[in-house]
């Protein structure tokens, strides 16, 4: 029960943060590559909040209730990230492209998450979802 409380407590933390961030950002059609790398910091969030999310409930450490009302939220912040994304980003097209595709693969976890119908799979794509958003914020460091 203390091990569920603590990844509530992480995953809602990690969810405030990305909020705070996806309201401060809009979905100009004009992207920045600064746009691009502040969308895969909130989408590799999203994927790391999703792994964890996936691994309670298929595993049955978080009630029916719980594992609904969160990806519902995930869900909402993923299709923002996706608005965000809306557009062209000019020398940092490839990874606005990158980051569209992983986050329309992240919203179907987080679906099959809302749906109660996510696995020990799902849990293991959300992680290579984040990998690669860390790789693609990283790259636009440089």
């Amino acid at each position: 029960m203390e091990r569920v409380r603590r990844s509530t407590v992480k995953i809602l933390t990690l969810l405030s943060a990305t909020v705070l961030l996806a309201a401060c950002s809009g979905g100009n059609k004009q992207l920045s590559r600064t746009d691009v790398q502040l969308a895969a910091g909130d989408l590799r969030t999203f994927a790391a909040s999703a792994q964890m999310l996936v691994e309670q409930c298929s595993a049955g450490r978080a009630t029916e209730t719980f594992c609904r009302q969160q990806s519902e939220l995930l869900s909402s912040k993923v299709e923002d990230a996706i608005q965000q994304l809306n557009g062209q980003a000019g020398p940092a097209e490839s990874e606005r492209e990158k980051l569209a595709q992983s986050a329309a693969e992240l919203r179907e976890i987080v679906l099959r998450v809302e749906q109660l119908a996510s696995n020990s799979t799902d849990a293991v794509e959300a992680k290579q979802l984040a990998s690669t958003a860390k790789g693609v914020e990283d790259s636009l460091r440089k």
